[in-house]
């Protein structure tokens, strides 16, 4: 049996021209005949939202039910590795399946209970659960924690892997334990009690090899995956690489070059890819200074543009130890031909500075008057009257409220060209309507675990050819487009890595070490990931197990001690491992939490487990309104006024005074213990900001705490869940 969806008109007509529509025979006939189906296309292609409605046609969710009305309920799930993606991609599937009353805006249910078609689930929200429920939308790690608990996953009919070429920590560990629930529901199925389960592992690359030739996740032949490979884009993309590659200042260069856009190119909106919150609030706030609307002469010369936010626009050179450094990548930015990214679409790469007619990036001018370089209100240059003459600059990071994320898929007002500045979360998770033209700094933030200190640290590094090219890929979703790197084609070639490494070779690994030992996993060293890690590091994290008690690596486990140990088993979980494994904190956090229970100081050692867990609490210099962060001081009391307007002095002045009322901000919450012990006082001061009010006034008097107080409204929002 199969079953039909109306879907809204705009919608039937429009999904057709996604290129994976024209492979929907091939995958479902694929997913029918395999048990594990890996289903390769380029970013852009539709497979995220397409895929799971192909699904549910097919009938997968009816289960072993054969009589017409009949229905089992199962769920076809689908993993997301970051939160934005579980969300944005539900509502859309959920507006395009004509089960969304706002134009797929938001999931809503359909009655007490019932729930929508379409769900979404991550660790601070839920949307659309009920018994109405087919698709669900979630995190890897919501599903891991299913996972943990039913090995079979009887409550779902097939499990798809979406980004899995990613290769972050929780897919790589539900691709190890999925490939030993496929073969035990394929029993069960036999013996007639449940319908197998159909796995599909998406990937935006053509790395399919960890999964289709790895024998030590799918021995068994039955079991090979079926590989079905979707078309790509249906429009070129031109690739210009920068003949000069800038190790430090890169904001600038990113920033000078999206004026030139905005100013010489035809319609068409500009996604730029920096590497986190600060950065692109920085220039998310240049931005709308130099392209945002004219205001009047006040007090200085006439046609300066209104600066956006209160903070400053200088731009600070963030540390770039690990991208490059004297003797380094510099050297590599020879003059040459850069190779065409992709083969074969006709289009000839050139260098950017080509557009420009000049041999180097010229400077945009922040607070030049009205037909002076950096032209406000669009900047158009009268060269190109198809040029739109307003901007619409969103920032897009995981910091963002969901409401803030959402912006991004808006309609534009016409005659505004729409401006994305935003983190890898752009690369492949999620699809911004009407880019034309991608602005790619190279560089991403990276989680490094360094085994001599055990501390992990964010630094920011080269990102690797394969993501390179899913951001230039972003160019050529609804036309003709354009990226432009801001490195040299030497660099992409010769320095950039050709994959991203898998994160099971870079993380440590005692949570999922005690997950596993939690799910009876005698042998952690044995389990079958895609890519192995190091047996050195698996029994670092043993080790570090056994010394706070949740695992016993006596002599008898140990193969290598002679105690009559098997090579089967390589440590036994204990009561307090199995109790921390329970909590969805970090095995330090857990065991601390255990031990607060028992000595009676929960409520602190909540709070300080919090303040752990999360991002920091505290506003930065640099972050702006409607980024998540305090308010900007935008009126004259607060000591910023309207920037525009004013002369160099006077801006210079109104600066300062800026920058003191947020140091006066974040020294209210200066503490001798540190900053853990000053965020558990700011929890607690949040807390009771709004308390007795209730819903929009509570929410609303919590907000204007963080803005008045110099904290970040999402941290706080999420301090207490």
């Amino acid at each position: 049996r199969v079953l039909t969806v109306e879907r809204p008109p705009d919608v039937a007509e429009k999904r057709y021209d996604l290129p994976v529509c024209a492979m929907e025979y091939e995958i479902v006939d694929a997913v029918r005949n395999n048990d594990v189906t890996v289903i390769c296309g380029e970013t852009g292609s539709g497979k995220s939202t397409q895929v799971p409605q192909f699904l549910y046609e097919s009938g997968i969710t009816l289960g072993l039910a054969d009589a017409e009305g009949k229905d089992d309920g199962l769920l076809i799930g689908v993993t997301q590795p970051r939160r934005v993606a579980a969300v944005s991609t539900a509502n859309r599937v959920c507006h395009e399946m004509g089960h969304s009353d706002d134009g797929g805006l938001s999931i809503r249910g359909k009655g007490k209970g019932r729930g929508n078609l379409v769900s979404y689930q991550t660790r601070y929200e839920t949307a659309g659960r009920g018994s109405d429920n087919r698709i669900k939308f979630m995190t890897d790690g919501i599903l891991l924690q299913e996972i943990r608990s039913d090995l079979l996953l009887r409550k779902y009919g097939a499990i798809v892997l979406d980004e899995a070429h990613e290769r972050n920590l929780n897919t790589d560990v539900l691709l190890g334990l999925l490939s030993r629930a496929v073969p035990l529901r394929r029993k069960a199925s036999e013996e007639g009690s449940l319908p197998p389960l159909k796995v599909v592992i998406m990937s935006a690359t053509l790395r399919v090899e960890d999964f289709t030739a790895n024998r030590a996740m799918f021995p068994d032949e039955r079991y090979k995956p079926g590989v079905v490979t979707v078309p790509g884009r249906t429009h070129p993309v031109t690739v210009h690489h920068s003949k000069v590659t800038e190790l430090d200042d890169y904001e600038t260069i990113a920033f000078n070059k999206v004026c030139k856009i905005h100013r010489k190119l035809p319609r068409g909106g500009i996604l730029v890819f920096l590497t986190g919150k600060q950065e692109i609030s920085r220039v998310v706030r240049r931005l709308r200074g130099a392209l945002g609307p004219k205001k009047k002469k006040r007090g200085g010369r006439a046609g300066r543009r209104e600066i956006s936010g209160g903070e400053s626009d200088v731009v600070g050179a963030p540390t770039q130890g690990d991208v490059g450094g004297a003797g380094g990548p510099r050297g590599m930015d020879d003059d040459e031909m850069d190779g065409d990214l992709f083969e074969g679409n006709g289009e000839e790469v050139d260098d950017y500075d080509d557009m420009e007619g000049s041999d180097s990036d010229e400077e945009v001018d922040e607070g030049a008057p009205s037909g002076e370089k950096g032209e406000g209100s669009g900047g158009g240059s009268g060269e190109d009257d198809d040029s739109p003459m307003h901007v619409e600059v969103l920032p897009l990071h995981s910091m963002l409220p969901v409401q803030e994320q959402s912006r991004v898929f808006a309609p534009v007002p016409e005659n505004t060209r729409l401006i994305v500045v935003a983190t890898n979360i752009a690369e492949t998770s999620l699809t911004i309507p009407g880019i034309s033209y991608v602005v790619d700094a190279g560089r991403h933030k990276v989680r490094n675990y360094h085994a001599g200190t055990g501390v992990a640290s964010y630094d920011v590094m080269w990102t690797s050819r394969a993501s390179a090219d899913q951001r230039a890929g972003r160019a050529g979703r609804t036309g003709p487009g354009h990226c432009y790197r801001l490195y040299s084609g030497a660099l992409y070639s010769r320095t950039f890595d050709k994959f991203d490494p898998p994160e099971v070779l870079t993380r440590p690994l005692e949570d999922v070490v005690l997950a596993m030992k939690a799910m009876d996993v005698r042998n952690v060293g044995g389990f079958p990931f895609p890519t192995p890690p190091d047996r050195g590091r698996v029994e670092a994290a043993l080790g570090m197990l056994a010394d706070l008690g949740c695992v016993d690596v006596g002599e008898e486990d140990s193969p290598s001690s002679g105690g009559g140990g098997t090579m089967d088993c390589d440590g036994r979980i204990t009561e307090l491992g199995s109790r921390v494994a329970d909590l969805p904190v970090g095995v330090r956090y857990g065991k601390m939490l255990l031990v607060a229970a028992r000595t009676g100081v929960l409520d602190y050692v909540l709070s300080c487990v919090a303040v752990l867990s999360e991002i920091s609490p505290f506003f930065r210099p640099g972050e702006g309104l409607g980024e998540g962060g305090a308010k900007d001081t935008e009126d004259g009391d607060d000591g910023g006024g309207d920037l525009a307007g004013l002369d160099g002095v006077d801006r210079n002045a109104a600066r300062e005074r800026q920058r003191k009322i947020q140091k006066e901000k974040r020294s209210k919450w200066t503490h001798r213990g540190g900053d853990v012990l000053a965020g558990m006082v700011a929890a607690g001061a949040y807390a009771y900001a709004g308390r007795g009010a209730g819903g929009a006034a509570e929410a609303a008097a919590c907000r204007k705490f963080c803005e008045e107080n110099g904290l970040t409204v999402v941290g706080m929002q999420r301090l207490p869940q």
